[in-house]
């Protein structure tokens, strides 16, 4: 099997829409608006918190705010000087900052990147962990959600199932979503090669 005809493929993954559990799309919004769009999403890795930036972030602008994506990792805690220069020069209340892992940054970085964001006209973030900033959701999966998330891939790519038992896949991989879906993208490229 080519890496392209797998159901589990990274681009099929990344297509798929967050699910906000035990809420819904107008009450996010609700809910951001009522924090005046500075917010935090929190949760685990691999529970969605990116995917919801992402599609909060394609509401907004159909809302006709502009944002401004900033990504960190554990491994590359700075911003590149355009972030610093458009943080320092360019935001306006029409801009919404989407900061993925602003949990990484350490307390005096995040005091003076907040003092710069202050012109924005939103500031979400993603962290692990919630004092930052009020929490808009914390984020989280579970077997059920696993296994619906296998399924519409199958669907989509017309492929046959695969037996994956979603409760022993999602407590080996602590419930990371993403990291799961890594290994029944190994299975079944293993299962394909075999049939």
């Amino acid at each position: 099997m080519r890496p392209c005809d797998n159901p589990f493929r990274m681009q099929q993954l990344e297509a798929l829409p967050f699910r906000p559990q035990g809420t819904n799309w107008t009450a996010l919004e609700a809910r951001l608006t009522q924090l005046n769009r500075r917010a935090a999403i929190v949760g685990p890795q691999g529970s969605g918190k990116t995917t919801l930036l992402q599609q909060l972030g394609e509401r907004l602008e159909a809302d006709g705010y502009r944002t401004r994506w900033i990504q960190i990792t554990r491994d590359r805690r700075r911003f590149s000087k355009a972030v610093a220069h458009t943080l320092t020069h360019e935001l306006t209340s029409r801009d919404v900052i989407l900061f993925d892992g602003a949990g990484h940054l350490l307390p005096w970085r995040w005091w003076a990147f907040q003092r710069r964001a202050r012109k924005a006209g939103g500031l979400i973030i993603t962290a692990h962990w919630g004092r930052r900033l009020p929490i808009l959701l914390r984020t989280q999966t579970d077997p059920v959600l696993l296994q619906t998330l296998m399924d519409e891939l199958l669907t989509r790519a017309d492929a046959p199932p695969q037996p994956t038992d979603a409760i022993a896949l999602h407590r080996r991989h602590r419930g990371n979503l993403r990291t799961a879906l890594r290994e029944v993208y190994d299975q079944y490229a293993h299962g394909a090669r075999r049939g």
